[in-house]
């Protein structure tokens, strides 16, 4: 969680503070002086996922949670950074495979086919409206 942090120089004393809010807030405190190969994988993905939450960006990109990952811990850190990017006021750029993420997390999501932007629009747009076939089945549209 602390290696961008530490790159851009942040005082050890305001790393420390980020960092131990972000793993609170995810349920990861006690895993802070664990080694990585002493974390599980869904440990270690949640440990990726809290990165940005130590961070003060105007904007950053990540990935969905693992599928070793727990459905709690998916759960909390989807809701924080969703918290995070309301307080902050934060552009998250967020690549999912996982409708029901796509669809709680996005003010506008953007469906993609084989490297294609297939459609992009506020979700319940795109969900009530899909461009074609490929939006209506990935997203479980049954017409």
């Amino acid at each position: 969680m602390a290696f961008g942090l530490r790159r851009r120089g942040v005082d050890r004393r305001e790393l420390d503070r980020r960092v131990s809010a972000a793993a609170a807030k995810l349920g990861l405190t006690p895993f802070l002086r664990r080694k990585p190969h002493a974390l599980s994988g869904g440990q270690r993905h949640g440990w990726r996922s809290a990165g940005p939450l130590s961070a003060t960006r105007k904007y950053f990109s990540s990935t969905s949670r693992s599928p070793t990952c727990d459905a709690a811990l998916r759960v909390t850190t989807r809701n924080e950074l969703i918290k995070q990017q309301h307080e902050v006021g934060t552009t998250t750029i967020y690549v999912t495979h996982d409708q029901v993420e796509a669809m709680t997390m996005g003010d506008r999501i953007c469906i993609m086919n084989k490297g294609e932007m297939v459609q992009i629009g506020a979700p319940l747009d795109v969900y009530r409206e899909p461009a074609d076939t490929f939006v209506a089945r990935f997203l479980a549209i049954h017409r």
